[in-house]
């Protein structure tokens, strides 16, 4: 078999050629590595200096003329919210009282109601009598409802205050906080805007049961007065009335023999009870629009002394809350 021949062996001075052109070559690659980074870390820009942190603004302490005025700015503004609150709450007392005129005046255009209040005004007891018709549950509307007016008084007043704080401390369009002191000042004013002077407390005056005697003994002195010249009126009438009758009824009875005197009785109460019905139906057809008309007129009367006590309760509770911001301590430690 043939023999393999073996691998030709470069000369000396070939391999040396060969490893300088080797080494020589990732020299030349790593220098120029080398100097792409050198250039471009000397071309690149220098990296923006940091910018700073802007310092947080410093809390805006009032001075005690700022808070008196905002106070008072809240105050006044409050006042004039609740003016129409009160006309709706009085609206809503009185509502029920208006609708009872009509079942009232029912009542009082039948023969029932005519003997019941002449019973009344002849024991004293119109009043209540009045009361329970025209005014059943109004003292307990009026304790919510002015209970009501104590939170709007609040509400209103924390807003206003709210706003008039807001537009102090906004300066360029931004709003600046506000000191713990001047803070701790307004958080107090807001929480005594409810507790000064409530108008709750004022129901029970205007509503206790002394007041509500006084207010139906008023209507009641005029009803009873009708009641009783119509009565009178009326007994006139009806004693004619009956007089021209009582011979019929007579006649009509002496068929029962022992028993006539009793038919006669009860005919006599008969007829003097149809005269009654008839009358009081007359009375109704021409007087009832006018009674109404009355009955309104001296509610109306009740309402607008209860609104002028509502209103000047508020006014008192805004004098009340001015005077405390006056006389407390507002100084916060800002020049005055």
């Amino acid at each position: 078999m043939p023999t393999a021949s073996p691998r030709a062996t470069p000369p000396d001075g070939s391999r040396r050629r060969l490893a300088i052109a080797f080494w020589g070559a990732i020299a030349l690659c790593a220098v120029a590595t080398v100097l792409l980074a050198v250039v471009g870390t000397l071309r690149s820009p220098a990296p923006a200096p940091e910018a700073a942190a802007p310092a947080a603004p410093a809390p805006v302490e009032f001075a005690s003329e700022q808070l008196q005025r905002l106070f008072g700015g809240a105050l006044d503004t409050a006042g004039q919210v609740m003016v129409p609150n009160v006309e709706a709450a009085l609206d809503r007392i009185y509502a029920p009282v208006y609708d009872a005129i009509p079942v009232y005046a029912d009542f009082h255009y039948s023969v029932l109601g005519e003997y019941t209040e002449l019973s009344e005004a002849a024991f004293g007891t119109m009043s209540e009598g009045l009361n329970e018709r025209l005014y059943a549950g109004f003292a307990d509307r009026f304790a919510t409802e002015a209970a009501k007016l104590d939170t709007q008084f609040a509400a209103a007043f924390r807003e206003a205050l709210g706003a008039g704080v807001q537009a102090e401390l906004t300066v360029d369009g931004e709003i600046l906080p506000l000191g713990r002191m001047s803070e701790a000042a307004i958080t107090d004013a807001l929480g005594r805007a409810r507790v000064t002077v409530p108008v709750a407390g004022l129901a029970v005056a205007l509503t206790g049961s002394k007041a509500l005697a006084a207010i139906t003994a008023a209507i009641g002195k005029k009803i009873a007065g009708k009641v009783a010249v119509k009565a009178a009126a009326k007994a006139t009438a009806k004693g004619t009335s009956i007089a021209g009758g009582a011979g019929a009824g007579a006649l009509a009875c002496s068929w029962a023999g022992p028993g006539a005197v009793l038919c006669a009785a009860v005919g006599g109460a008969a007829m003097w009870f149809a005269a009654d019905a008839l009358i009081v139906n007359l009375d109704e057809y021409f007087n009832r629009d006018e009674f109404e008309a009355e009955l309104r007129l001296l509610v109306d009367e009740d309402k607008a002394a209860k609104h002028a006590a509502l209103t000047a309760g508020l006014a008192e509770k805004v004098v009340a809350m001015s005077e405390s911001f006056t006389m407390q301590d507002l100084a916060t430690g800002s020049p005055d």
